[in-house]
């Protein structure tokens, strides 16, 4: 096991959200980290093709100034 003293990458890592040095399995990524992003990805995309409730966010922005 690699504690964060053996670890080159856990101070970079701890100022980013980048994923960075997350090792190698081959030429490809640890499975672990392949699945990560794919759980990512896909709350992303279904963040961003998904409905929005625009009456809400209205109502939530009523009260600040905005400008029109």
């Amino acid at each position: 096991m690699t504690t964060p003293a053996d670890d080159p990458w856990s101070r970079w890592r701890a100022a980013t959200r980048a994923r960075i040095g997350l090792g190698r399995s081959g030429d490809a990524l640890p499975t672990s980290a392949q699945l990560e992003f794919q759980a990512a990805h896909s709350r992303a995309r279904d963040a961003v093709h998904g409905a929005a409730d625009f009456a809400a966010l209205a109502a939530a922005l009523a009260p600040w100034d905005c400008i029109a």
